[in-house]
């Protein structure tokens, strides 16, 4: 126990510590079976000595112990499927509801024909008692198939993806119980009600074959009507052409209660945005005998308009009343829109300088006209953050940023940051302006030294850039960027490429514009399911503007994603070219691409796949994501991945006899920072290269060739892509 409250003599004492220390006792007694267990603690504290005596009263509450005789269920799942130990207390309806339960999951175990019994037993001891479920489970049934007929409006692989029930695949176990097969039959019949379909009849059944299990979906399917007609009552302010204008639903549309909710939708916003905040649209739909169709109506309640009038700010201690006015969108004199308003007080959050945001409609002073109410409280601008990671290259690495987000209460930001692993260093500081030029563009000034350690080369790098960047959308972004650095490569004499290398030593001064477009439309950025994501990115450097080099740079990465059956499948594509010009025939390390490595090609080592480099790159990257639901692990999943392409001189190089290919496996476990990763990568052509690049230091007899390694795994953070 001592060890659950996490304090010992001479600790600092802190409140939410005690705290944490009170709920780790109640978990352990939960562990043993003691529902309810209270743990108080007592604090005296000693003036003379400036310490605090604590005394900790726990009051074990009601022993429970669960079991269930004829079948071993673990109590870890027991916890899960008996809900007295959530609501720590036993009674009738929740021992009946564990008895449901149990049953529930042995018949979704293929025990379809089990028998679960209910026995409340009690204990010898004081406050105890035993609940004994005991169960007859039959004999285990296997699911044989399960088909689906008479379906044409939908795909078998659409319905199927919809419903629980389902025969056992390569990772995925069977799954049948008659109360699943039940909502799945209502799932079906919701689809096709929802498709505007009339009089569909879902019919699900199910025999058993010497023990197995055949499950039959048999579908009739009804009718898809027409909207006969549109009716709309009420509106006095707005026009009816107006409205059915808004609303984008006219007689001869096929009904389904979709569109006619998105219409009744779209004329309750287009009453909003002029200011009718207290508008009501009620929709009512009614079969038409006559026609066979539909009629649909709209009842609307106008109300009164309202335009915003004063707008008030309050709480705010740091941040200027002009960033708050100029962030919500709100201003005097339009419409009163509720939606806005809303979307005015997301807008204040998203900025991150506030950690309570409230917008509230005062009392009207005056006729049709709303004064409004924006109350704050400020964030604290200075944040200190810390992480550590792991990279197959660098190892561990950590970082360290400390940075104030509201220069001057207006939303400027200046950050210094610190990373470091025995590969790679670096610090870097950047400010950021939120409205550069008084414009809507954010302006950043950046600069860092960095020191990298990578198999080819090691270089340091003094970088300083200017960015200003354009939001045209939440998805859509356009940079324009222009740099100054100096990169030095003296000691590339060292590394094991310096024959190949040779022009490339010596230190480097490279100027260079770029811009860059990014279009990002996935669902989640750590863990991806549906959507893409798009960059394209060119630089120039030109001794026109003081560069050493001269070259261009165009680079894109186009990744998307498809759900597909039990699971996704993710796919990129990354195209890469580096040209020299104006003199300049060759470009250092640092300007080339490389490929090999957890996120590029897997059946390499980092940078492995030409290890110097070259002035062209195409890499395309499939890889099938699922959920490993034969194991019971929450989060777990795997993938099956195929990596193919590579590195090359020139672009008249790229040639598909010299791309790569690998195929490969790995497990996903799902965290709040995204997955963590292994990797097992098969180079399906390994083929052979020189073992050193230097003849004269090859020891006798030593062969000239080693072929590249067939094996390559890796265990990192985050997607590949």
């Amino acid at each position: 126990m001592l060890d659950a409250f996490n304090f010992k003599s001479g600790d600092e004492y802190s409140a939410s510590r005690a705290e944490k220390g009170q709920a780790n006792i109640r978990a352990k007694f939960s562990e043993l079976g003691f529902l309810n267990t209270k743990v108080t603690e007592n604090r005296m504290y000693q003036s003379s000595t400036n310490t605090v005596d604590i005394d900790v009263v726990i009051e074990p509450g009601q022993f429970t112990l669960v079991e269930t005789p004829g079948f071993k269920i673990s109590n870890k799942k027991l916890r899960e499927l008996v809900p007295v130990f959530e609501e720590g207390s036993v009674d009738e309806d929740l021992v009946e509801e564990g008895r449901a339960q149990i049953l529930r999951y042995m018949q979704q175990e293929g025990y379809f024909e089990a028998m679960v019994g209910k026995d409340l037993i009690p204990a010898p001891l004081d406050n105890a008692i035993q609940i004994n479920y005991p169960i007859e489970p039959g004999v285990k049934h296997e699911i044989l198939a399960v088909a689906i007929e008479g379906n044409q409006h939908f795909s078998t692989d659409d319905i199927r993806a919809r419903m629980k029930v389902r025969k056992g695949q390569l990772l995925n176990p069977s799954f049948f119980s008659p109360e699943a097969l039940n909502e799945d039959v209502r799932t079906i019949e919701t689809m096709y009600r929802n498709a505007g379909f009339e009089g569909t009849v879902v019919k699900g059944n199910y025999a058993e074959v010497d023990h197995s299990i055949n499950i039959m979906i048999e579908i009739q399917e009804g009718r898809q009507v027409p909207i006969d007609s549109i009716v709309i009552v009420g509106n006095s302010a707005i026009s009816e052409p107006e409205l059915r204008k808004a609303m984008q639903l006219k007689e001869g549309d096929l009904y389904t209660p979709l569109v006619v909710d998105r219409a009744r939708a779209a004329v309750t916003q287009y009453y909003y945005a002029r200011g009718y905040a207290d508008a009501r649209v009620e929709r009512s739909v009614m079969d038409d005998e006559s026609n066979h169709g539909m009629r649909v109506a709209f009842v609307i309640t106008e109300g009164e308009p309202y335009q915003i009038g004063r707008i008030f700010v309050e709480g705010n201690r740091l941040t200027k009343d002009k960033i708050i006015h100029r962030n919500s969108g709100l201003y005097p004199n339009t419409p009163y829109n509720p939606e806005v308003v809303l979307e005015g007080q997301r807008r204040l959050y998203a900025t991150g300088l506030f950690t309570r945001v409230d917008i509230v409609t005062l009392s009207e002073m005056e006729p049709h006209t709303r004064d409004l109410l924006i109350q704050v409280e400020d964030a604290k601008p200075i944040l200190l953050t810390y992480s550590i990671g792991y990279q197959e290259y660098e190892r561990v690495r950590g970082t360290v940023e400390i940075s104030h987000n509201n220069l001057w209460g207006l939303d400027r930001s200046i950050s210094f940051r610190v990373r470091g692993s025995l590969r790679e260093r670096l610090a870097q500081s950047t400010f950021r302006e939120p409205r550069l030029f008084n414009h809507d563009l954010d302006g950043f000034a950046s600069a860092f030294f960095e020191h990298t350690q990578r198999p080819s080369f090691t270089a340091n790098r003094l970088d300083f850039s200017l960015q200003t960047l354009k939001r045209f959308s939440p998805s859509q972004n356009f940079l324009f960027t222009m740099g100054y650095q100096t990169v030095d490569l003296e000691d590339i004499r060292v590394n094991p490429l310096a024959e190949k290398l040779k022009t490339e030593r010596g230190i480097f001064q490279i100027a260079r514009f770029g811009t860059s477009y990014v279009q990002d439309r996935r669902n989640d950025p750590l863990n991806p399911t549906t959507g893409s994501f798009n960059t394209t990115t060119f630089q120039i450097a030109s001794r026109a503007f003081g560069s050493e080099l001269n070259f261009t740079s165009l680079y894109n990465l186009y990744s998307f994603y498809t759900p597909v059956p039990r699971g996704v499948l993710a796919t990129s594509v990354r195209l890469g070219w580096n040209h020299p010009f104006g003199g300049t025939t060759s470009l250092p390390p640092t300007e080339r691409y490389f490929a090999g490595g957890s996120t590029t090609l897997r059946g390499f080592s980092f940078d492995d796949a030409v290890p110097e480099g070259g002035y062209a790159m195409t890499i395309g990257n499939f890889e099938y994501r699922t959920p490993l639901g034969i194991i019971p692990i929450k989060g777990l999943g795997a993938a099956l991945f195929y990596d193919t392409g590579n590195v090359f001189s020139t672009l008249s190089d790229i040639h598909l006899s010299q791309f790569t290919h690998t195929a490969g496996f790995g497990l996903r476990y799902q965290t709040p920072l995204g997955p963590v990763r292994i990797d097992v990568g098969i180079n399906l052509n390994p083929k052979l290269r020189f073992r050193v690049q230097d003849l004269s230091t090859l020891n006798p007899g030593e062969p000239l060739y080693r072929r590249e390694e067939r094996f390559k795994v890796f265990f990192t953070l985050g997607n590949p892509f």
